[in-house]
């Protein structure tokens, strides 16, 4: 690995690293350096889990690659937000490969990123999210679905709207 640029995004600046393969979602080992955060007392070098980044990855790149980087925060947010509720898997894995959850994961279509550019812009924000570290704040406010805006889902009726980015919607359960 070698560092390859610095890329100002959300507030600070991320140093990528280049990795091997960032399309590689062969089982990787459990924790790998993949990114620095600089802010402006200290740098940041997490650990994390790549199995689970590149999972996460896929699921916003695949479902919001045309949206601003708030949205595909807030599809990596919905997400999260299924792993820590107690009807969803308890992976991030489990939840974006669960029957039925999300298109892209049974349209028939190569799972393969084709988009260079997006992909890695995908995986920094799956990172950014699954870093401990990082206090991002839940703006979907506990969204578990969304759905993009020109369609209308069975369940939407079920559920609380709690916010719009971009062309998706975003709801919470109904309490």
């Amino acid at each position: 690995m070698r560092i390859n640029t610095i890329i100002p995004y959300i507030g600070v600046a991320i140093v990528s690293i280049l990795t091997t393969n960032l399309y590689n979602t062969e089982k990787q080992p459990e924790a790998d350096v993949v990114y620095a955060v600089q802010t402006p007392t200290k740098l940041i070098i997490p650990l994390i889990n790549r199995e689970e980044t590149h999972c996460l990855a896929h699921n916003i790149y695949f479902e919001g690659r045309g949206e601003s980087v708030q949205g595909q925060l807030g599809i990596g947010l919905v997400t999260l937000n299924r792993v820590r509720d107690r009807d969803y898997p308890n992976t991030v894995c489990k939840v974006v490969w669960q029957h039925r959850q999300f298109s892209w994961t049974l349209d028939g279509k190569s799972d393969t990123p084709k988009d260079t550019n997006a992909y890695t812009t995908a995986y920094l924000i799956a990172s950014s999210i699954l870093d401990k570290d990082n206090a991002i704040r839940d703006f979907t406010h506990g969204s578990l679905m969304y759905h993009a805006d020109y369609v209308e889902p069975y369940w939407k009726d079920h559920y609380k709207q709690t916010t719009k980015i971009g062309s998706h919607i975003f709801y919470a359960r109904n309490n």
